[in-house]
């Protein structure tokens, strides 16, 4: 299936943080780091908030919805800032996930394919996950 990186919008950034804060504060959960849902979402809010409060304040950062061409799906989303490594601009990913309906299709493939052609376009020799 062919797929599209299509930019933000400021609507779909907080969507997506929304969406962010949700996943974050269930793996707390999954993780028994918290005692309930309520205390695990207060913590993963306050985490994904700061992240993306500094991420955005940040020179230079890229956020796409991964979309599937034919049907105008969201099938995921896709974040990466660019950073100074060892005196290097390189390509950092922030962010990438697949919601789990679509996962096992090829789309983060063909996301991470797309990513680098930006990258290699602005000229940037790395792209680093953490």
């Amino acid at each position: 299936m062919p797929i599209t990186l299509q930019s933000m919008t400021e609507s779909d950034f907080e969507n997506y943080k929304k969406y962010s804060i949700k996943v974050y504060s269930q793996g707390m959960l999954d993780e028994k780091e918290y005692p309930n849902y309520e205390a695990a979402y207060a913590s993963g809010y306050n985490e994904v908030t700061n992240f993306y409060k500094t991420l955005r304040e940040g020179e230079s950062y890229q956020a796409y919805n991964i979309m599937e061409e034919t049907s105008h799906t969201i099938v995921g989303y896709l974040v990466f800032s660019y950073l100074i490594y060892n005196g290097q601009k390189i390509a950092f990913i922030d962010y990438i996930e697949i919601f789990p309906q679509f996962r096992r299709k090829g789309y983060a493939k063909r996301a991470m394919e797309l990513m680098e052609e930006i990258v290699r376009k602005d000229g940037l020799p790395l792209i680093d996950l953490s």
